[in-house]
């Protein structure tokens, strides 16, 4: 995105946020982990932190399943958690492709920050 007011010249910037790999693979790797590590925290020992909840067609989105409310004592209290999956590889390779600049030889995965 360009910044505010432009970089000497008056010239856009772009701020891009990077991953530490541009592997698919390590992408989807990491993004499960810190899935699981977040519900573990916010939920620790239920079912629900524990709960694999990657696919749709096995849990639908709008399922009770990914919804956990936390009680009074929780770390945020009354809140109602929602884990919506990590995503499919080949839907995040899709939106990959779809962010790719014309100059870039091939996706921009390591850009992906919502995996």
């Amino acid at each position: 995105r360009p910044l505010a007011g432009g970089v000497g010249g008056g010239e856009a910037a772009e701020d891009r946020r990077l991953q530490g790999s541009a592997e698919l693979a390590e992408l989807a790797e990491d993004a499960a982990e810190a899935q699981r590590m977040l519900k573990e925290v916010l939920a620790e020992g239920s079912n629900w932190s524990r709960a694999v909840l990657n696919d749709p067609e096995q849990v639908p989105m709008d399922s009770e399943r990914r919804k956990w409310v936390a009680s009074a004592s929780d770390v945020a209290p009354s809140a109602v958690h929602y884990d919506p999956g990590v995503k499919d590889k080949h839907v995040a390779f899709q939106k990959a492709k779809s962010m790719q600049r014309l100059y870039e030889a091939s996706p921009p995965l390591a850009e992906l920050t919502d995996l």
